[in-house]
């Protein structure tokens, strides 16, 4: 029985690895290789600020965030105090104008001006943190479904006024549209901003943010530890807006890139996420910055869509037998209660309960 539930848990198991595109562009992501695994993650800075850094096949990637305002030509990284020259392709943006009714976000007066230098403050706190934790991968799940603009990087006239580029994605939804986090993190800032309205920053590790504006209600607090599909608020049409959508932002090392190159369709969802015919099969019990515990439960003929799985440890708290698909195939297994696993890692599977007793496990994810 216990060697029955290693194999559920060691089935099709291989560390996950979703690299973003490689996009040498001002706004785009350059993915540089700094070395191998075999030696500790070195720390890679560009203009002065850390670099997210993340395995892949034995090697060791910098995954760069290239400023709006980079002129074509090359970048320099620090890897260890060693340079590393990297090219940089151009890119052109369109303009866009804009008429705003209210002429304040165009013109704002002294006390306006003193609040958004204030705001300001605490937004760039919050986009330039760099947090020391594991980090698996970049790429996101859409945070709401709707019409996605292609603004990121449009030279903004507010009212024939020239504005500084526009550095997120405008998604068209109606008020009220939940919000959902397109992968877990740390809340570490909400509020009502001058230009943003209502926002939310999630820090994901490692210099990786991301934004949310214009939002109708806020739905998290700083501090709080969020999973992935976690609503964060909703759609609103608050701040300087023509009218409701979620203004969304992704931050590398402080830089603003093209969500576009991060959001992936096919991704699947993780085992908070994934449920059965439309029905939650786990729940979050408990979440900090170093482990996240969900407890799943499956009655007979209910199961585990398929997902994918982080590093994790495992516990049956009642046990059953389980039909298990991967990429390896199909097989049934008995699990008995009482077994442990453990796991580096999941590409995906699905599980389903086919025997006659309700079986419910826990799940450890460490950060």
């Amino acid at each position: 029985m216990i060697r029955g539930l290693l194999i559920f848990a060691l089935l099709a198991w291989s560390a996950a690895w979703a690299a973003p595109e490689h996009s040498p562009r001002p706004g785009g992501i350059v993915v540089y290789d700094v070395g191998s695994t075999d030696r500790g993650a070195p720390v890679v800075r560009h203009d002065m600020k850390r670099v997210m850094v993340l395995p892949h096949e034995g090697r060791w990637k910098a995954i760069v965030g290239v400023p709006l305002d980079t002129e074509p030509g090359t970048i320099v990284l620090d890897v260890e105090g060693n340079k590393a020259v990297v090219d940089i392709a151009s890119h052109a943006y369109a303009e866009q104008r804009l008429k705003i009714a209210n002429r304040s976000y165009v013109t704002p007066d002294q006390a306006q001006r003193d609040r958004i230098a204030s705001e300001r403050g605490i937004i760039d706190a919050a986009l330039n943190n760099f947090r020391e934790v594991a980090v698996s991968d970049v790429l996101l799940h859409a945070p709401v479904a709707g019409r996605r603009s292609s603004s990121f990087g449009l030279r903004r006239f507010y009212n024939d006024q020239p504005r500084s580029p526009h550095k997120g994605m405008d998604i068209a939804a109606p008020s009220g549209t939940p919000i959902k986090a397109p992968r877990g993190g740390i809340v570490t800032a909400t509020g009502d901003y001058f230009f943003n309205g209502n926002t939310v920053i999630v820090d994901h590790g490692q210099g990786y943010v991301t934004m949310y504006c214009h939002l109708s209600e806020i739905g998290v607090e700083e501090g709080q530890f969020i999973s992935t599909g976690e609503t964060l608020g909703t759609v609103g049409a608050t701040g300087r807006v023509t009218g409701p959508h979620l203004h969304f932002g992704t931050y590398l090392n402080g830089t603003a890139v093209d969500p576009a190159i991060l959001i992936r369709e096919d991704l699947l969802p993780d085992p908070l996420q994934a449920g059965w015919n439309g029905a939650s099969v786990c729940e979050k019990l408990h979440e900090d910055a170093t482990q996240r515990i969900l407890r799943c439960t499956f009655p007979p003929d209910v199961g585990h869509e398929r997902h994918y799985h982080e590093r994790h440890f495992g516990y049956a708290i009642s046990g059953g037998r389980m039909r298990i698909t991967s990429a390896e195939g199909t097989r049934e297994v008995d699990l008995a209660t009482g077994s442990s696993f453990a796991s580096d890692g999941v590409d995906w599977h699905e599980v389903v309960n086919v025997g006659d007793t309700t079986v419910t496990y826990l799940i450890v994810e460490p950060k």
